[in-house]
């Protein structure tokens, strides 16, 4: 029998319609199931009778029975049943209706019983009825013509809706403001969205004659826009979890921040393969009571939970930054959710991480951390004077960037921006030294004299060939692409470069101080400088990047050692592999990494998400199953926080300083319009599907549902 057979029988079976009774279904469900009919199995009922002259015999079920059109047969339970009575019950013939019927000799005098029961004569007008409206709406022609009338008028209704939802897609796509101050119809500053509906009204006959003549429902007031909005986000969700269903793992990624109004907000990340490519799909904005890791991790679980609480095996990874109430190895939220989910391992983002090498190798040197002191000075000096920046964009014909504390590559566009414009910067300076204002001058000289000096002008030379491998690496970890493979080569290359840069320092002289004449002593003690700083970074990059053990499974696919792995099979990291992630077979695995490291073909894909698309598209995840399921794991698998970081700037377009009250749901809502546009935009009949849901809500005053 097939699937969907199967499936059919067991939801139209005796044994299915008395566990999951006929009245607790939903109207589709019941339509289904008087669709489906009943059913009529071969039966195993014998039942041994006597006869005359002490003979004995043997009654047996025959298909005759079914002739009745109201009888049905349960094979679990090897009984007779009335359809109609088993869906709406009987209470005056219980046999018929719970029971079952297994006499077979009394069977045709229960038969004709039932059959002039009056509770059962109802039961089968009863399910008649079902799907069907009356027989006097059927003969009448009003009922038809109102019917129709009324489909138009829905039909009518539902557009003008629609219109109304793209208006506030377009505010919520592009982080524009719905109301404005004044929402009357005198106002002259009534909002974004009502100026998009007037635009609309312009355009549209429908849409106009609706907003003229309509005193019931015109789809504009504060109330029905949040409604829609809730119901845009509860389709959005559905999609999202239909995906994350589909998925065989997930990870939770999460980080907060503090909005406009100095209220916590914790943005929740959900990653996860679907089709071969890894997506991080926003879940929402979240309100924990506390910042302290109970709080915060009660708050993560309270949504987590209900999607996952049935399996949590499928929770493979979480990924918070650095700050040790998420990542604290006891008492943090990473060790809480783990509580809860232990194949949830913690990585450490990986963006946090280079930060922390940077800023641990430059503070470690005296001369290093002077010169990113005065570095800053420069972006200080020309950002508090419009008049300063002006002569800045007259003679530079360029901005130089704000360095940050946190964000390395910030610092690295300043170092370029200094380092590529020297002397065009002198120019403009030279011109500020000339300007009435006594701090403008006075602070002109001052990072004059530092574009002259030697030791600035070293390490800026320095780190000018530094920075842009930082800009590289951070650029490869914040990709929404990125996996556990792609992160260690990105960071191998990045070592490399900063190892051949050691190497050449003695040559950085040469640019920095062609026109000098130093003493040999202070040349060797700045070459040395810098061979600290690199040694240091290099260090760092080694003790901060060696990932924790469940992640040494990446390199099992690395494909730049599948060569070397072919003759010297890597026994460590698969022991890793099957330790950490327990649903993966290892002999299996084992078995079809050989294959794997022995065929040319597999050699040239770089990363675990084209090997994985490889094989989906070749039909192979079946040949290799064990393969697939840990590429899974490992395209599902976070490296950094950048996603949850990158709705804190979402967050901070929406929820303005004029918009500081704006309530959690909404901003969750009009947050997922905006960070998942794309999606939204690619879900098939969106706004039908929120009309159907802002319709099934309540009871409302304008028809939006059809008549059948």
């Amino acid at each position: 029998m097939c699937e969907v057979c199967f499936m059919n029988c067991k939801m139209n079976s005796v044994d299915s319609l008395l566990n999951y009774p006929f009245s607790r279904r939903s109207m589709e469900e019941k339509i289904e199931v008087k669709r489906l009919g009943r059913l009529t199995p071969d039966l195993n009922i014998n039942q041994k009778a006597k006869g005359g002259k002490n003979c004995s015999y043997t009654r047996k079920f025959h298909r005759s029975v079914y002739e009745n059109s109201w009888i049905c047969g349960c094979e679990i339970r090897n009984a007779l049943f009335c359809f109609p009575c088993l869906l709406f019950g009987n209470s005056d013939s219980n046999s018929w209706s719970r029971s079952g019927v297994t006499d077979l000799g009394h069977l045709s005098k229960f038969i004709k019983q039932h059959k002039d029961n009056s509770k059962h004569l109802h039961n089968v007008l009863n399910l008649n009825s079902i799907g069907s409206v009356s027989v006097a709406a059927q003969l009448s022609r009003a009922y038809h013509d109102a019917k129709l009338r009324h489909n138009e008028q829905v039909e009518k209704n539902r557009y003008v809706l629609s219109k109304i939802i793209d208006c506030i897609k377009f505010c919520g796509a592009f982080e524009l403001a719905l109301r404005g101050h004044d929402e009357s119809d005198s106002s002259e500053n009534p909002g974004i969205f009502r100026g998009l509906i007037d635009f609309v009204t312009s355009l549209d006959n429908a849409v106009r004659e609706h907003m003229e003549s309509n005193q019931v429902f015109k789809g504009t007031s504060k109330t029905i826009q949040n409604e829609l909005l809730d119901c845009m986000l509860e389709v959005c969700r559905e999609i999202i979890m239909q995906e994350m269903k589909e998925a065989d793992f997930v990870a939770l990624m999460a980080d907060e921040t503090t909005d406009i109004s100095n209220e916590t907000q914790l943005a929740l990340v959900f990653r996860y393969e679907h089709k071969g490519q890894p997506y991080e799909r926003f879940w929402g904005f979240l309100k924990p009571e506390g910042q302290n890791a109970d709080a915060i991790s009660d708050c993560i679980l309270n949504e987590v939970n209900p999607l996952f609480k049935d399996k949590p095996e499928r929770v493979i990874a979480q990924t918070f930054d650095g700050a040790s109430v998420m990542s604290g190895a006891t008492g943090g939220v990473q060790a809480k959710i783990k509580e809860h989910y232990p194949n949830a391992h913690f990585v450490h983002c990986y963006a946090h991480q280079l930060n922390l090498i940077m800023e641990r190798a430059a503070s470690q040197n005296q001369s290093a951390r002077v010169f990113f002191l005065d570095l800053a000075a420069f972006p200080a000096y020309f950002s508090r004077s419009p008049q300063r920046l002006s002569a800045l964009e007259s003679v530079v014909a360029r901005r130089i960037p704000s360095c940050s504390a946190t964000r390395w590559n910030f610092k690295s566009r300043t170092v370029n921006t200094i380092f590529e414009n020297k002397e065009s910067l002198k120019e403009c300076l030279l011109e500020l030294e000339k300007m009435p204002n006594n701090k403008t001058c006075h602070g002109a000289a001052g990072l004059r004299r530092y574009l002259e000096d030697e030791e600035f002008l070293y390490w800026l030379t320095f780190f000018s060939k530094i920075m842009p491998h930082v800009d590289i690496l951070y650029n490869q970890l914040q990709a929404r692409s990125i996996d556990p493979i792609k992160a260690r080569n990105a960071v191998t290359h990045f070592t490399a470069a900063v190892k051949q840069i050691r190497e050449s320092t003695s040559h950085i002289h040469i640019v920095a101080e062609s026109s000098k004449n130093n003493k040999r002593r202070k040349l060797e003690g700045r070459d040395i400088d810098a061979k600290e700083v690199c040694d240091r970074i290099t260090q760092e990059s080694c003790d901060r990047f060696k990932s924790l053990s469940h992640l040494d499974a990446a390199n099992l696919l690395n494909s730049a050692k599948f060569m070397v792995f072919s003759e010297n099979f890597p026994e460590m990291e698969l022991e890793y592999a099957v330790k950490y992630y327990s649903t993966l077979d290892k002999s299996r695995l084992k078995t079809e990494l050989r294959v794997l490291y022995e065929r040319q073909d597999f050699r040239n894909t770089e990363g675990a998400v084209p090997l994985l698309q490889h094989l989906l598209s070749n039909n192979l995840q079946d040949t290799f199953c064990e393969i697939t399921k840990l590429l899974k794991i490992l395209v599902t698998t976070p490296m950094t926080t950048a996603e949850p970081e990158r709705c804190f700037s979402s967050l901070a377009r929406i929820k303005t300083f004029l918009r500081n009250t704006m309530s959690q749901e909404r901003l969750t809502a009009l947050a997922m319009l905006s960070i998942e546009k794309k999606m939204v935009s690619g879900i098939d009949a969106f706004n039908t599907k929120v009309i159907d849901k802002f319709c099934s809500r309540k009871e409302r005053r304008m028809d939006f549902i059809f008549r059948y």
